[in-house]
């Protein structure tokens, strides 16, 4: 596996839960990965955000593993595939179920100016204690050079003005593979 950075979060409610996300480069199709290793890091969160999920066996792998490792159950719930013609991808978010579950609003963003190639996608999730949070998450065009990333990267203004809009008054968090350095303007 190249190199992988996990991130995660506290984000306040009754119960703690811990965010992640992983862009998991092709999750199902390039083989081999080390199913185990990944789940020994994804299973230090409750909630995952994974991009670029191949295929449905990869995804039920890795919810195995992260179970094998945690010994409890997990649940999965996907997008459908975003991308270009030649190329498409999932995201997926993977949730720990004694901490959180999805909840409901399963949605991928509506991108009329189709600024992004793989449209974001969110989720309303609803923790043990019994509030909710939504997570959107994204992968950024990677594109030629850092230039390529920036139309995307502005557009997640509008995309978060519209997560407001779709789940008003929800408390938002927005993860995924940005594809620049954190410090980027």
């Amino acid at each position: 596996i190249a190199l992988v950075l996990i991130c995660t979060s506290q984000v306040a409610s009754a119960a703690s839960v811990r965010v992640g996300t992983w862009n998991l480069m092709r999750l199902g199709e390039s083989e081999p990965k080390s199913y185990e290793a990944i789940a020994a890091v994804a299973g230090t969160v409750d909630l995952l955000a994974v991009q670029e999920v191949m295929n449905d066996q990869g995804l039920a792998k890795l919810e195995a593993a992260i179970e094998a490792r945690t010994r409890e159950p997990w649940s999965v719930i996907s997008s459908s595939p975003a991308g270009s013609a030649r190329y498409k991808e999932r995201y997926a978010f993977l949730t720990r179920d004694s901490v959180v579950r999805y909840e409901d609003g399963a949605v991928s963003y509506l991108d009329r100016k189709r600024v992004f190639i793989r449209e974001p996608f969110s989720a309303r999730f609803r923790t043990a204690g019994g509030d909710t949070l939504v997570v959107g998450t994204v992968h950024i065009l990677y594109g030629q050079s850092e230039l390529d990333r920036v139309p995307e990267v502005r557009e997640l203004g509008r995309y978060w003005s519209w997560l407001e809009e779709i789940y008003p008054g929800e408390q938002l968090v927005l993860v995924g593979d940005f594809n620049l350095p954190p410090n980027h303007p």
